[in-house]
């Protein structure tokens, strides 16, 4: 895998998109792989502690970049090798410049995780949060699946709320003006100001919003074509029709579901998947808003141990530092 990734430089023409400069989420290494499809993929990793890696996945949204899993990252890293993935489009993985499809979004996320199998030679445990539980529920349903086991916090795609006819209308009419040049512009700074940045957060914090995430969500909005990844979420092009049936029903992995509340998604339909999908657990992270992994990180980690020991996947260190 060494072989594969490389430094990042200037724009990747096959992608169409930018790379760019932001200050590092992590401190510790930071590689890049280069995919014809999507450009660069940022990521970073720290394989001292050795044994079973674990990749973790941000979600994707405004401003999303691997800072949304630091508190994880941290504390994973001084038991197992520990990677975190900037999603295609956002972060420091090249911001695209057309519309950001969702099978080159998971075809990225794919070969990402199965090379890292390969060089690691055992599948991976990956977290995944809110929309990219989605991705990697999808690349776990694949016929050469890189992934041992999932955890997905606070994921979509488990609302049982009947959608209006009207409301892929609506979405692609959102996604145009943030893609229009002077008005999606005009739009997407007004967005991403540091007012409304802090006030997007703290819909997800059950108390103080951390500073330095919001100063890092501000940062990575503000690329000159960070508008366009948003504009492909807006435009619902990330989502998964039914995800619930089409995706999580089918998953055959081991999987724990953390969620509490959300204050852009339900959990509906997990009574029902926990009942069907005898691989699928879920476990309640009391008095959370869809950011648990940020403000209890502790208590997130000894479900996750405690989700291994249960399902006899040993991670060769399997006791976290807290």
């Amino acid at each position: 895998m060494r072989a594969d990734f490389v430094s990042q430089g200037g724009a990747s023409p096959s992608s169409g998109g930018e790379r760019i400069s932001i200050v590092p989420s992590i401190r510790t290494l930071h590689s890049t792989l280069e995919l014809p499809s999507v450009g660069t993929l940022g990521y970073y990793s720290d394989t001292e502690a050795g044994g079973v890696p674990v990749v973790l996945v941000h979600s994707a949204g405004i401003g999303a970049s691997t800072r949304e899993v630091v508190p994880l990252f941290e504390m994973l890293r001084k038991a197992r090798t520990a990677y975190a993935l900037d999603v295609p489009g956002f972060g420091t993985s090249t911001r695209i410049l057309r519309h950001l499809d969702l099978q080159q979004v998971r075809d990225a996320i794919r070969t990402f995780m199965t090379r890292l199998a390969s060089n690691h030679a055992t599948n991976v445990d990956v977290i995944a949060v809110g929309l990219s539980s989605e991705f990697v529920a999808q690349v776990a349903l694949e016929e050469r699946n890189p992934i041992r086991s999932l955890t997905l916090i606070s994921p979509t795609g488990l609302s049982a709320r009947e959608e209006s006819p009207w409301a892929d209308v609506v979405a692609r009419a959102g996604e145009g003006v943030l893609r229009a040049p002077l008005l999606g512009g005009l739009a997407y700074t007004a967005l991403t100001s540091r007012i409304n940045t802090r006030w997007r957060l703290h819909k997800h914090f059950s108390g103080p919003v951390d500073e330095a995430l919001v100063e890092d969500t501000v940062a990575a909005s503000h690329s000159p074509t960070a508008r366009f990844a948003n504009a492909s979420v807006l435009g619902r092009r990330l989502h998964t029709k039914d995800a619930c049936s089409t995706l999580y029903g089918h998953i055959r992995v081991p999987t724990l579901v953390l969620f509490y509340e959300d204050p852009t998604t339900s959990f509906d339909r997990l009574p029902q998947l926990v009942a069907r999908n005898a691989e699928v657990r879920a476990r309640r992270i009391a008095h959370t808003k869809g950011m648990p992994h940020y403000e209890m990180t502790s208590e997130v980690l000894k479900l996750i141990e405690a989700f291994y020991d249960d399902r006899g996947l040993p991670t060769h260190q399997a006791n976290f530092h807290h």
